[in-house]
Protein backbone atom coordinates (compact mmCIF):
# COMPACT_ATOMS: atom_id res chain seq x y z
CA UNK A 1 0.00 0.00 0.00
CA UNK A 2 1.11 3.34 -0.82
CA UNK A 3 2.14 6.06 1.68
CA UNK A 4 -0.80 8.37 -0.16
CA UNK A 5 -3.35 5.14 0.24
CA UNK A 6 -2.06 4.90 4.00
CA UNK A 7 -2.92 8.18 4.86
CA UNK A 8 -5.92 8.50 3.12
CA UNK A 9 -7.15 5.34 5.04
CA UNK A 10 -5.48 6.84 8.66
CA UNK A 11 -8.04 9.72 7.93
CA UNK A 12 -11.16 7.90 6.91
CA UNK A 13 -10.19 5.77 10.05
CA UNK A 14 -9.91 9.04 11.60
CA UNK A 15 -13.46 10.56 10.60
CA UNK A 16 -15.33 7.34 11.31
CA UNK A 17 -14.09 7.21 14.80
CA UNK A 18 -15.12 11.15 15.61
CA UNK A 19 -18.17 10.41 13.88
CA UNK A 20 -19.14 7.53 16.29
CA UNK A 21 -17.73 8.99 19.19
CA UNK A 22 -19.72 11.99 18.50
CA UNK A 23 -22.73 10.50 18.34
CA UNK A 24 -22.34 7.81 20.66
CA UNK A 25 -21.66 10.37 23.67
CA UNK A 26 -23.92 13.13 22.12
CA UNK A 27 -26.69 11.81 20.79
CA UNK A 28 -29.27 14.55 21.66
CA UNK A 29 -27.26 16.30 19.10
CA UNK A 30 -27.65 14.52 15.79
CA UNK A 31 -28.96 16.26 13.12
CA UNK A 32 -31.16 13.59 11.61
CA UNK A 33 -34.19 12.51 12.80
CA UNK A 34 -33.72 8.27 11.94
CA UNK A 35 -36.68 6.13 11.90
CA UNK A 36 -37.87 3.48 14.39
CA UNK A 37 -37.42 0.63 10.56
CA UNK A 38 -33.56 1.86 10.33
CA UNK A 39 -32.76 2.26 14.02
CA UNK A 40 -34.51 -0.61 15.50
CA UNK A 41 -35.05 -1.24 18.69
CA UNK A 42 -33.50 1.48 20.38
CA UNK A 43 -30.45 1.89 18.55
CA UNK A 44 -29.33 -1.25 17.94
CA UNK A 45 -29.07 -1.20 14.25
CA UNK A 46 -27.09 2.01 14.64
CA UNK A 47 -24.47 0.23 16.33
CA UNK A 48 -24.52 -2.44 14.08
CA UNK A 49 -23.44 -0.50 11.17
CA UNK A 50 -21.45 1.93 12.83
CA UNK A 51 -18.94 -0.94 13.66
CA UNK A 52 -19.80 -2.85 10.73
CA UNK A 53 -17.93 0.26 9.30
CA UNK A 54 -15.17 0.86 11.78
CA UNK A 55 -14.28 -3.12 10.81
CA UNK A 56 -14.43 -2.93 6.75
CA UNK A 57 -12.25 0.20 7.28
CA UNK A 58 -9.82 -0.86 9.68
CA UNK A 59 -9.01 -4.72 8.99
CA UNK A 60 -7.80 -4.41 4.82
CA UNK A 61 -4.29 -4.56 4.92
CA UNK A 62 -3.70 -6.11 8.15
CA UNK A 63 -2.33 -9.60 7.62
CA UNK A 64 -3.71 -10.63 11.59
CA UNK A 65 -6.71 -10.15 12.82
CA UNK A 66 -5.66 -9.91 16.44
CA UNK A 67 -4.62 -6.07 16.41
CA UNK A 68 -7.89 -4.94 14.21
CA UNK A 69 -10.53 -7.44 16.40
CA UNK A 70 -9.10 -6.11 20.15
CA UNK A 71 -9.29 -2.21 18.86
CA UNK A 72 -12.70 -2.81 17.56
CA UNK A 73 -13.61 -4.35 20.56
CA UNK A 74 -11.83 -1.31 22.67
CA UNK A 75 -13.57 1.23 20.83
CA UNK A 76 -17.56 -0.53 21.43
CA UNK A 77 -16.20 -0.91 25.45
CA UNK A 78 -15.08 2.65 25.98
CA UNK A 79 -17.73 4.19 24.06
CA UNK A 80 -20.35 2.04 26.37
CA UNK A 81 -18.13 2.36 29.26
CA UNK A 82 -18.13 6.65 28.56
CA UNK A 83 -21.84 6.50 28.34
CA UNK A 84 -21.83 5.62 32.19
CA UNK A 85 -20.69 9.39 33.67
CA UNK A 86 -23.18 11.16 30.61
CA UNK A 87 -26.15 12.81 32.55
CA UNK A 88 -28.52 12.00 28.79
CA UNK A 89 -26.97 8.73 28.13
CA UNK A 90 -26.34 5.24 29.76
CA UNK A 91 -24.27 1.99 29.57
CA UNK A 92 -26.60 -0.75 27.85
CA UNK A 93 -25.66 -4.46 27.31
CA UNK A 94 -27.84 -4.58 24.28
CA UNK A 95 -25.86 -2.07 22.48
CA UNK A 96 -22.28 -3.46 23.29
CA UNK A 97 -23.88 -6.21 21.95
CA UNK A 98 -24.73 -5.12 18.77
CA UNK A 99 -21.57 -3.30 18.14
CA UNK A 100 -19.87 -6.75 18.67
CA UNK A 101 -22.23 -7.78 15.99
CA UNK A 102 -21.48 -4.93 13.84
CA UNK A 103 -17.99 -6.32 14.17
CA UNK A 104 -18.76 -9.78 13.64
CA UNK A 105 -20.46 -8.77 10.55
CA UNK A 106 -17.64 -6.72 8.82
CA UNK A 107 -14.87 -9.47 9.97
CA UNK A 108 -17.07 -11.83 7.88
CA UNK A 109 -17.54 -9.45 5.08
CA UNK A 110 -13.85 -8.56 4.84
CA UNK A 111 -13.07 -12.26 4.83
CA UNK A 112 -15.26 -13.44 2.20
CA UNK A 113 -14.22 -10.38 -0.14
CA UNK A 114 -10.79 -11.90 0.18
CA UNK A 115 -11.71 -15.54 -0.31
CA UNK A 116 -13.51 -14.09 -3.33
CA UNK A 117 -10.55 -11.83 -4.06
CA UNK A 118 -8.12 -14.53 -3.74
CA UNK A 119 -9.42 -17.58 -5.41
CA UNK A 120 -10.28 -14.88 -8.97
CA UNK A 121 -6.19 -13.96 -8.50
CA UNK A 122 -5.78 -17.94 -8.53
CA UNK A 123 -8.00 -18.89 -11.53
CA UNK A 124 -5.96 -16.17 -13.45
CA UNK A 125 -2.54 -18.01 -12.84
Amino acid sequence: MSKRARLLRAFILLCTLAFMTYFALFERFFPLEVPEAIRGHGDHNLHMLAFFCLTVILLPGFRSVIGPLLFAVFVALALEVLQIWLPDRGANLDDLLASLGGIALGFVMVFAIRSVFQRFQQSLR
